[in-house]
């Protein structure tokens, strides 16, 4: 797959906002969901890819499976 870096889409915000409410849905009592990386500056160019961030209290609490199952088309690291 190439990736290529461009221009800054003022949709980006609107997409974090979108995947976060999905990713809450699967996400562990007591998550935060961040927009990280390029897409989250306005006005920076970058590549049309959306990095998510969750972080949460205790990890006891993470069930990385379930969240890996969840609606997102994303990849777990």
């Amino acid at each position: 797959m190439r990736i290529e870096i461009g221009q800054s889409r003022p949709r980006w915000l609107e997409d974090f906002a979108d995947l976060r409410i999905v990713a809450m849905r699967t996400a562990p009592a007591g998550a935060y969901i961040h927009h990280i990386g390029s897409t989250a500056a306005p006005g920076l160019a970058a590549k049309d890819i959306i990095d998510i961030q969750l972080t949460v209290d205790d990890l006891e609490n993470v069930d990385s499976a379930a969240f890996e199952r969840g609606a997102l088309d994303a990849i777990w690291r």
